[in-house]
Formats: C-alpha cells, structure tokens, sequence
C-alpha cells in the first residue's frame, strides 16, 4: 500500500550536508513516526514519502532556504 496523506508511517534516515557528510542517522535508534499531511516532519519530507511502497528506498532532498 503506498504511503498517502493521512496515513501514519515509520522510517529511518540519514541526514547529510551537500559535501556528504553525515549529519544524523536513525538507523541505530528507533525510526521516525507520523501522520504524513500533518505537518510533523519538515520540509520536503512529507512529499517525499507520499507514493512511497514499504521496504523503498528513496533520497529526498530539502532544498535550503534563503
């Protein structure tokens, strides 16, 4: 079932700058929960996710502001 607005999901990431430094990772810890559409996860993330399958694998990118 793909993920969409409304659905509550759980997930892992790793956070790196534009160099590729490793900046956060969840992977050792308990992965991230929320209702995606609720504004619990930042910018990009939500869009990311959306049509996203269980097990997949994707890079998301947040542009920064300025």
């Amino acid at each position: 079932m793909a993920v969409e607005n409304g659905k509550t999901v759980k997930f892992h990431y790793v956070g790196k700058l534009e160099d590729g430094a490793v900046i956060t990772d969840s992977r050792n810890s308990s992965p991230t929960e929320g209702k995606v559409g609720s504004g619990t996860f930042i910018e990009g993330i939500e869009e990311g996710l959306l049509g996203m399958e269980k097990g997949e694998k994707k890079d998301i990118r947040n542009p920064s502001k300025t």
